[in-house]
């Protein structure tokens, strides 16, 4: 007895489309991200020009962590780091396999193209094409 051959369902392309979107966003974050690290490398030559403001604070205290002294931040005259960890047991972490804060800033910036391609990835179950889109971006 022959089976019933069911025809075929044509395949959407929709989840393509939801793939390329959300690697559109990746690259232009990524190329925004690297434009800016590449030009300040450029523009302050052997300078860690990127280290300001709580960069200062979080360079620090990675710093201290690898020497032993342990949570203490320079923000406000000195004592316990009050702050969230995870940005500089991150540093310390990259720091301690010898990377340079160049190398954590290239880092970072993949890190931060990745949240975006994330967003737009979330945000595309919940809304339109254009609406994930602004939110990637």
């Amino acid at each position: 007895m022959p089976r019933s051959v069911r025809p075929r369902e044509p395949r959407s392309i929709a989840p393509y489309y939801k793939d390329r979107l959300a690697l559109a966003v990746f690259l232009l974050a990524l190329a925004l991200r690297l434009a800016w690290v590449l030009y300040g490398r450029w523009t302050h030559p052997g300078e860690d020009w990127y280290i300001a403001g709580d960069a200062n604070e979080y360079t620090t205290v990675a710093a201290n962590l690898l020497s032993g002294k342990g949570w203490w931040s320079p923000d406000q005259g000195g004592g316990i780091y009050h702050h969230g960890p995870v940005f500089p047991l991150f540093l310390a972490g990259m720091r301690a396999l010898g990377a340079s804060l160049f190398v954590v800033t290239l880092v970072n910036a993949l890190i931060g193209a990745f949240t975006c391609w994330a967003v737009v990835r979330i945000a595309r179950r919940m809304m339109t094409p254009g609406g994930a889109l602004l939110a990637g971006l």
